[in-house]
């Protein structure tokens, strides 16, 4: 055939070959490019778990161990437009970590690494929970039996303790933030979560991290001294709030309702 012919029947061959090549390179940069962005430390993000107001938690696997993990972060988009306000928070993420890594207790969640990624996105790696959290619980399946609450009630009991000794006021003790799991062959194996808003009690910490006229907790479990600010919190709001717990595991219903 004549050249004209040939150039005409191989053009279009060429032609998707090139843009097939060029694709498929820029396909592999996002790849990796979100591959690099779902990597936390040693860790890789694997599914989402759940998201809240500020953060996210994730399930993910240890990069070389295969360790299962569930990582909590907060992505600078998250912490607003008030420079104190995201200061703040980035200050209650960083005591939230440091609290719970201080605690030993077999039913306080554990934690396994903290960090900041390159592009400002705070995280902390902390064990994958087998369970569902008491608020669940007691909404899907109704009040729980008295001898069933009692041996939740001390395993919580044993975490708080431990964090009182050490000088932390949980100041968000609900049904919601306390997960009864599995955890190996054992059953009803009680976590408690969350201490994001802990309080340290004679230190540098103690002072407040939340805006003016703020109210911090959740009402329903709330003590009366923390809502009207007359005494600084102790011990007693965690002790006051568990007993709201209590009342919510064996009725079903929360203690005040207005």
């Amino acid at each position: 055939p004549s050249a004209i012919r040939v150039v005409m029947l191989v053009l279009p061959n060429l032609t998707a070959a090139g843009l097939a090549v060029l694709l498929s390179r820029v396909l592999h940069e996002l790849g990796a490019d979100v591959s690099k962005a779902r990597e936390m430390g040693s860790y890789q993000l694997v599914e989402l778990l759940g998201h809240g107001g500020m953060g996210e938690v994730w399930r993910a696997k240890h990069r070389r161990l295969a360790q299962p993990a569930a990582i909590k972060l907060v992505k600078p988009n998250k912490l607003g437009e008030s420079l104190s306000g995201s200061a703040n928070v980035l200050k209650r993420f960083e005591r939230e970590a440091q609290a719970t890594a201080m605690l030993n207790s077999q039913h306080t969640i554990q934690i396994y690494d903290f960090g900041c990624t390159e592009d400002g996105t705070l995280y902390y790696v902390m064990e994958l929970l087998d369970g569902v959290d008491l608020e669940s619980l007691v909404r899907d399946h109704g009040p729980i039996a008295p001898e069933r609450v009692v041996y939740m009630l001390r395993q919580i009991c044993e975490s708080l303790g431990e964090a009182h000794t050490a000088g932390l006021v949980h100041r968000d003790i609900k049904p919601a933030n306390i997960y009864v799991c599995r955890l190996g062959t054992r059953h009803d194996c009680i976590k408690v979560l969350d201490f994001g808003i802990v309080r340290v009690q004679g230190g540098s910490d103690a002072t407040k991290l939340t805006a003016d006229n703020a109210v911090t907790g959740t009402p329903a479990y709330m003590a009366p001294e923390v809502i009207t600010e007359s005494t600084e919190p102790d011990e007693r709001v965690d002790i006051y709030a568990l007993g709201c717990v209590a009342y919510w595991l064996l009725t079903g219903e929360t203690v005040f309702t207005g």
